[in-house]
């Protein structure tokens, strides 16, 4: 019997779990694939340990403190700002704290306490999808993959590569 996904996201990092969160959230089936063991794996090492999570700043001030041509993210900050990062982060449990120079670190000053808020909302919370995130120690080079539902682990299958045939002509048909 096969499952059929809407959507599949590759990677368990901070976007990843955001975008697994929200597509569910917005009524799709979602699985979300890490070739980590453990889901949020780097952002747990971000910040020295302590995640710096968003700058506590408007949007024109963020714009304008990028190197480069920091207009290109207007439009990503317009919908989803760093007061709307600290907003979800809070009504999840996790408290905030905003440092010198805006920066923005959990309370406690351990990013697992992010990445936490992250998979619960991905595993627990989503109201109106299913997300299912399924959390690798490397893809096709380990007999072992966990599927992430709630906060239990259920063993599944090695992912293997897919296998294509393809037919070359030097002759049209």
């Amino acid at each position: 019997m096969s499952t059929v996904y809407d959507l599949i996201v590759i990677g368990g990092g901070a976007a990843g779990m955001m975008c697994a969160y929200t597509a569910a959230e917005r009524g799709l089936s979602v699985t979300l694939l890490d070739p980590n063991n453990q889901l949020g794996r780097k952002v747990r090492i971000t910040g020295k340990g302590r995640c710096n999570v968003t700058n506590n700043c408007d949007l024109d001030t963020l714009i304008a403190n990028t190197p480069k041509n920091g207009r290109f993210l207007y439009s990503a900050f317009s919908a989803f700002n760093s007061q709307d990062t600290m907003e979800f982060f809070e009504k999840r449990g996790t408290p905030l704290k905003t440092e010198r120079g805006n920066r923005v670190f959990p309370v406690s000053d351990k990013a697992k306490d992010i990445v936490n808020a992250l998979v619960t909302v991905c595993t627990e919370d989503c109201e109106h999808g299913v997300a299912h995130c399924i959390a690798c120690g490397s893809f096709c080079r380990s007999s072992r993959c966990s599927i992430w539902q709630g906060r239990s682990p259920l063993r599944i299958w090695k992912p293997l590569p897919p296998i294509v045939l393809t037919r070359i002509s030097s002759t049209p048909d």
